[in-house]
Parts: C-alpha cells; sequence; structure tokens
C-alpha cells in the first residue's frame, strides 16, 4: 500500500470515528447507535449472499484477504465477490 493511500485511509477513519462521536456527543442514548437485529441482517444477510454468489470458498477468501491485509489482486478479487452479492439486491425487470 502507498504511503497516499495509507494517509487516505487514515484520514478516513479518522473522519468516520470523529462523525459517529460528534453524533453520540448530541445526546442522543447509545441504544440509538446500537440495534443488534439491524447488525443481524447487515452482516448476517451479506454473508449468505456472499455464499449464495461465491459459495463457501468465496466468504473464506474475504476473510483470509481482510485478516491478512491482501494486496490489490486480492482486494479486487473481494471486490468482484461483494459486487457479485450486490447483484441480489438489483431490482428485477
Amino acid at each position: 500500500m502507498s504511503e497516499q493511500e495509507r494517509g487516505s485511509r487514515f484520514i478516513a477513519g479518522t473522519l468516520f470515528f470523529g462523525i459517529i462521536l460528534a453524533a453520540m456527543a448530541s445526546g442522543s442514548p447509545i441504544e440509538s447507535f446500537i440495534n443488534p437485529p439491524s447488525l443481524l441482517m447487515t452482516v448476517g444477510d451479506g454473508a449468505l449472499l456472499t455464499v449464495t454468489a461465491h459459495g463457501r470458498g468465496g466468504l473464506r477468501e474475504l476473510r483470509r484477504i481482510f485478516k491478512e491485509n491482501g494486496n490489490r489482486t486480492e482486494f479486487e478479487f473481494a471486490q468482484t465477490v461483494a459486487a457479485g452479492a450486490a447483484k441480489h439486491f438489483e431490482p428485477a425487470g
């Protein structure tokens, strides 16, 4: 990963967490930011759609890529797998 990519990721991550902390500091209760059923639907359905599109091997490969900080080619594979799973959300027609 290049120095520029690393810097961009750091800035994006910092802004991401900054926005979350600002929203939490606005006085909303923590329960409004953590919703177990939504998390289950998002993560669970995403995993199941990946398995539907690419089999269990696709899910295992994605986990390995992210766990081992894969190279660009591996991340391109991960994007292909995610795009295949996303096709299930496209409206029919």
